[in-house]
């Protein structure tokens, strides 16, 4: 069974999305943009509240509320400083990518299904690259309402559409059914 289907910019951009709550990689750097986060916030409640504050309070007095300021803004800012390092990464990959958008994308993608293996070609600019993967390579597997992402390694996906293909409503059924049987019940 054959897929033929085009990537987009805004698949890539979905597929980011994704990766960012799926792989450690982006665990581990969520969480370094955390901390750096909290702690930037916590100086800005401590600075704050220096000008806030009187000038006649007791030194530890002001030291005690400075740094009870610095903590309560840290704990009411802490769940947009979790949304912090999706929404940086999201920026950072529009940013780069916003000159080459219309040269990278649409890709042309042509996925043969069979009982072993996933071969993917794809055409960009007239360079054409295959990969094959087996199913049993496939680590993960996440979708959302439009895509179905199949991370074959930590940092390699196959981004397969639920919709946007050209396909038979009877090869589609036969599609689903082997994606079905091997990655798991799935509803594409």
């Amino acid at each position: 069974m054959k897929l033929h289907y085009q990537l987009t910019y805004s698949d890539f951009l979905a597929l980011q999305r994704d990766s960012i709550k799926h792989l450690n990689y982006h665990r581990k750097r969520a969480l370094v943009t955390f901390c750096i986060l909290e702690l930037l916030i916590f100086w800005v409640g401590l600075s704050l509240a220096e000008h806030i504050l009187p000038t006649d309070l007791s030194s530890s007095l002001t030291w005690g509320l400075r740094i009870s300021a610095g903590i309560l803004l840290a704990v009411l800012l802490a769940p947009l400083s979790k949304k912090g390092y999706g929404l940086l990464t999201n920026w950072q990959y529009k940013l780069l990518l916003r000159k080459e958008k219309h040269t990278i994308w649409p890709k042309d993608v042509t996925v043969t299904l069979d009982q072993e293996y996933l071969r993917v070609q794809t055409l960009q600019n007239g360079l054409k690259t295959n990969t094959e993967i087996q199913w049993g390579k496939i680590q993960k597997v996440s979708e959302d309402h439009r895509h179905l992402y199949l991370y074959y390694d930590e940092l390699n996906v196959m981004i397969v559409p639920k919709s946007n293909y050209k396909a038979s409503n009877e090869e589609k059924a036969n599609i689903e059914k082997l994606l079905s049987h091997k990655l798991g019940h799935l509803r594409i």
